[in-house]
């Protein structure tokens, strides 16, 4: 690592631009995402960390060098598709020019993670834990909507503005239990059920912000999900 430049962004898309350049979406840790153009020789990939030299002019950018800056990324598989849907998740979310030092820091180590072979799951729901905070609706995972401390042995719907709200009901049908809960909070994805609510709930808090827009990465994750959670092939 020595001598390298130090790593200040990823390529999250490109694609060919007029004759001889490409339009590359950029997520950059003080700008957040940043649409530019290059005209390069050298080939921008995904996944891989880079010190870019770029030029600003109003809402327009201009790369003018690019160097890798870290150890290459060899991601295959699964963990290819899965960082597929990170770069998805960015592209569609992120806001442009708004600074996201800890959610950029959170994705390169979700990706290095990945490459190690590390479970996968806990890592991307942390991941969209992560990017919900960065856009301003993250999840209380500590007290409800009326503000009393979550308790495990309730049961809690989750509501259109990221609360939670006690559910009487004894028979949880299309909310959660408060001990699944607490373990999420604690990152804590030992149990197949709170694996399974974390899933759904990250997934329904998503939603919101997507709105009527399709993520194309989940159909190619689709194929690789097994009916079994014991393959340990995570469902996004």
């Amino acid at each position: 690592m020595i001598g390298l430049p130090p790593v200040n962004a990823f390529v999250l898309h490109r694609t060919p631009y007029r004759e001889s350049s490409s339009l590359v979406r950029l997520f950059v840790p003080g700008q957040g995402q940043l649409v530019a153009t290059w005209r390069g020789t050298a080939a921008l990939h995904l996944y891989q960390p880079y010190h870019i030299d770029w030029q600003a002019s109003g809402d327009w950018v201009t790369i003018r060098s690019v160097d890798l800056a870290g150890k290459v990324l060899r991601l295959k598989g699964q963990a290819l598709y899965l960082a597929l849907y990170l770069n998805e998740l960015l592209g569609v979310l992120l806001p442009r020019w708004v600074p996201a030092e800890a959610l950029f820091g959170t994705y390169y180590a979700t990706l290095r993670r990945l490459e190690s072979g590390e479970s996968a799951e806990p890592l991307l729901r942390f991941f969209e834990r992560r990017l919900l905070e960065q856009l301003g609706f993250g999840i209380d995972f500590e007290r409800d909507r009326a503000g009393e401390l979550l308790q495990p042995e309730r049961h809690y719907r989750f509501d259109d503005q990221n609360a939670f709200l006690q559910d009487p009901s004894s028979i949880v049908v299309d909310g959660f239990h408060g001990q699944d809960l607490i373990h999420i909070a604690h990152n804590d994805y030992g149990s197949p059920s709170t694996r399974r609510a974390a899933k759904q709930l990250f997934r329904r808090a998503l939603a919101l912000q997507l709105g009527e827009r399709e993520l194309l990465s989940r159909r190619f994750l689709q194929p690789l999900v097994s009916p079994s959670h014991s393959s340990g092939t995570p469902n996004t």
